[in-house]
């Protein structure tokens, strides 16, 4: 239940390995994604960057991505749109 997985993590620090989508050097965040392997859940993760992070230029999409930061807030999927999870203050390894 993807809510109660929000209300538990909520606050928590996370650490998720994924694959990175797109990186938005401006706004600093990138977004990165989960799909089970029957395609059931899919999951869109939001990450708002640390000022610290400097090398987001240097971060390639569609290739494998480490973060870590602490989970913000979730929003349940619609008819246009993944369920999304939204985590701050990211540090991010590729």
């Amino acid at each position: 239940n993807p809510e109660q997985a929000y209300t538990k993590y909520y606050k928590k620090f996370v650490r998720i390995i994924s694959t990175l989508k797109k990186v938005d050097e401006k706004n600093r965040t990138i977004t990165i994604g989960y799909q089970d392997e029957g395609k059931k859940y899919d999951l869109t993760i939001k990450c708002n960057m640390v000022k610290e992070q400097k090398n987001l230029s240097k971060l390639e999409t569609g290739k494998e991505i480490t973060i870590i930061g602490s989970v913000k807030d979730f929003k349940v999927a619609t008819n246009k749109q993944s369920n999304r999870l939204y985590i701050s203050d990211c540090f991010a390894e590729q």
